[in-house]
């Protein structure tokens, strides 16, 4: 049998086993770390936290599925929201787009010697 199980089973540790011992302590802790990190980035907490409260208050025959389902809809509401952004950046990025495409193309003008530049519907220069 392999010296080193031999040994941990009599509560001893060889000198080589050692640093395997500590280098899967380490991967451990390192891998519960960036479980809490992916747990805080995506608000797993406060989700679930939000989840409990309601269903404690509305005190519903299946807790659980019920927390499933505000959980549900919660991310089907979230991610309307970001849809709705979406479209708003965009919306601001064609805008501002169209407004570099008139600067653009006033630049053009004033460099060609053209001075006469429109400001608006009734306006010229």
């Amino acid at each position: 049998a392999d010296p080193g199980v031999r040994e941990a089973r009599l509560g001893r540790l060889l000198p080589h086993t050692l640093g395997c011992h500590r280098r899967t302590a380490t991967a451990m802790a390192s891998s519960a770390l960036s479980a809490v990190q992916y747990a805080e980035i995506h608000g797993l907490h406060a989700a679930l936290k939000t989840a409990i409260k309601h269903v404690v208050r509305e005190r519903p025959a299946d807790p659980i599925a019920a927390i499933g389902q505000y959980l549900l809809n919660s991310a089907a509401a979230s991610n309307a929201e970001a849809e709705v952004s979406i479209a708003e950046r965009e919306a601001e990025y064609e805008a501002w787009e169209a407004e570099q495409q008139q600067l653009a193309s006033l630049h053009r003008r004033l460099s060609s010697g053209d001075r006469r530049v429109s400001l608006g519907a009734e306006d010229e220069l």
